[in-house]
C-alpha cells in the first residue's frame, strides 16, 4: 500500500490517501449552465478501463481521442467522430500490458501518437500509421528515449511545427523532448533535467498560448519547494537559456506542489494547483514578455470551499470561461498501481466555471463526480461541446458531455 502526501510516497499497510479566496456562487441550474450527459458506455464496455486519463481534439482527424488507464490488460484508446459513437483503434498495451496507461495524445503530420505510462521499462511512444491509418502502431521508444526513469509520458504537444514531449522522471527530474518528424531517432532534449530544480518530478502539463509554450511542473522532491511554471518562443538551443521561469515556487508555498492546469483569460494566465494541505488553489497574473511575471494573485483557493477537492486536474476555456475540473481525497484498500484496489471514503470530484476568474460555480448533474468516481481526469473541446473523462481506480471510467442550454 502507499500513502501520498503533499507528493510524496511512502509504504502502508492500511491505506492510500491522495491528497493531491474566491467566491462561490449557488449551484446553476441546467438552464444557467447547460446540460451534462453521460456520452459513453463506462469503461468504453470494460471494466477494466477505470480511467479516461488523456482526451485529445484533432482538428486535422476531425475526431475526438480517448486514452485509458487497464491495469488488466493494458491500456487502450478510442475514437469517435461525434462524442457519441466509440471505435476502439489501439488496447493491449499496444502490445505490452505494463503500458497500463495512454497518458497522453497529440495528432502530428497526419499521425496518431500515443505516449504511455510503463514503470517497468520507461515508457513508450506509438504512432499511427501514415494519413491517420490506425490499424498499425509504430514504436518510437519504448524505453523513455534512452532512460526506463522516464517512466511516463506526460504530456504531447505540437508547437512551432514540432512535436514536443514532456516526461516524469524521479530520479533526475523531468525533460521535455522534441522532433520535427516524429521518427525515431530524430528526437532531442531541450531542457536541462528539472530546469535545475531539485524538487521537480515531472512536466504536469504542457500549452501553447499566443505563440509561447508554457509547462507546469510537479515537485515531488525534497527539499520541498512547490510547483514552477515556465516558458518559451522554442527558439531553444544548448544550454537551454531561453527558457522562462514565471512564478515562485509553489507561488509562495511549498503545498502547491503541482500545476494541475493552464489557461489565459483576458491577457491573464491561470494556473490551478494541487495542495492537500488546503485544498485546490488557483493563481493568475497579466501576461507580459517579462519574467517572472508580476502581480501573481490568488483567484481561488480551500478547493472552492471544501479543502477535500485537493487536486486541479484541468484548466481550459470553453464559451469565454474557464472551467476546473478536480479530484478528491480518498483512502484505498490494495495496490495504487495493482488490479485489486478498492475506493473507500472518496470525496468524489467537481466541475466548476467562471467567467472572470473571480466567481466560480460548481456544476452538479445528478451522478455526476460522485463516488466512487474520484474526480476529473482530462478535459476537452471538441465540435461545440466540452468533454470531461474521470478518473476511479476500481469502476469503470464516464465520459461526460456539456454544452449550453439551448
Amino acid at each position: 500500500m502507499y500513502i501520498i502526501l503533499h507528493g510524496a510516497c511512502f509504504k502502508s499497510a492500511a491505506f492510500v490517501f491522495i491528497m493531491m479566496g474566491c467566491c462561490l456562487l449557488p449551484l446553476p441550474s441546467l438552464a444557467e449552465g447547460g446540460a451534462l450527459a453521460r456520452v459513453n458506455t463506462d469503461g468504453f464496455g470494460d471494466e477494466a478501463n477505470t480511467a479516461i486519463y488523456a482526451l485529445y481534439p484533432s482538428d486535422e482527424a476531425s475526431k475526438l481521442y480517448a486514452g485509458t488507464w487497464n491495469r488488466a490488460t493494458g491500456c487502450q484508446v478510442y475514437a469517435s467522430d461525434d462524442g457519441a459513437v466509440w471505435t476502439k483503434v489501439a488496447a493491449g498495451g499496444l502490445g505490452s500490458a505494463d503500458n497500463f496507461c495512454a497518458a497522453s495524445l497529440a495528432w502530428f503530420d497526419g499521425r496518431l501518437y500515443i505516449g504511455t505510462w510503463n514503470m517497468a521499462s520507461g515508457a513508450a511512444l506509438y504512432r499511427s500509421g501514415p494519413k491517420g491509418g490506425e490499424g498499425s502502431w509504430e514504436a518510437i521508444t519504448r524505453d523513455g528515449f534512452g532512460s526506463p526513469d522516464n517512466e511516463r509520458i506526460t504530456r504531447l504537444c505540437v508547437f512551432n511545427k514540432m512535436l514536443y514531449a514532456a516526461t516524469f522522471n524521479a530520479q533526475t527530474g523531468p525533460g521535455i523532448w522534441r522532433s520535427d518528424s516524429g521518427d525515431a531517432g530524430s528526437w532531442q532534449q531541450v531542457n536541462a533535467n528539472g530546469w535545475g530544480a531539485p524538487s521537480n518530478s515531472d512536466v504536469s502539463m504542457l500549452t501553447v498560448h499566443d505563440g509561447c509554450l508554457y509547462a507546469g511542473t510537479e515537485a515531488l522532491h525534497p527539499p520541498f519547494r512547490g510547483a514552477q511554471l515556465w516558458r518559451t518562443d522554442g527558439k531553444l538551443a544548448a544550454p537551454f537559456d531561453q527558457w522562462q521561469c514565471l512564478n515562485t515556487p509553489g507561488f509562495g508555498k511549498r503545498t502547491n506542489q503541482h500545476i494541475g492546469g493552464i489557461a489565459a483569460l483576458d491577457s491573464t494566465l491561470y494556473a490551478a494547483t494541487w495542495n492537500g494541505a488546503s485544498g485546490l488553489e488557483v493563481w493568475r497574473a497579466p501576461l507580459t514578455d517579462k519574467a517572472p511575471l508580476a502581480n501573481w494573485e490568488k483567484a481561488a483557493s480551500d478547493g472552492i470551499t471544501n479543502p477535500a477537492y485537493a487536486m486541479a486536474t484541468g484548466l481550459v476555456l470553453y464559451k469565454k470561461a474557464l472551467y476546473l475540473g478536480a479530484r478528491g481525497k480518498f483512502a484505498l484498500d490494495g495496490e495504487l498501481f495493482g488490479e485489486s484496489a478498492q475506493v473507500k471514503d472518496a470525496t468524489g470530484g467537481a466541475l466548476f466555471t467562471s467567467a472572470d476568474g473571480n466567481n466560480w460555480r460548481r456544476m452538479e448533474q445528478e451522478g455526476f463526480l460522485t463516488p466512487p468516481t474520484l474526480g476529473v481526469q482530462s478535459m476537452a473541446v471538441f465540435k461545440g461541446r466540452l468533454f470531461i473523462g474521470s478518473f476511479a481506480l476500481d469502476s469503470p471510467a464516464q465520459l461526460w458531455a456539456m454544452e449550453d442550454a439551448k
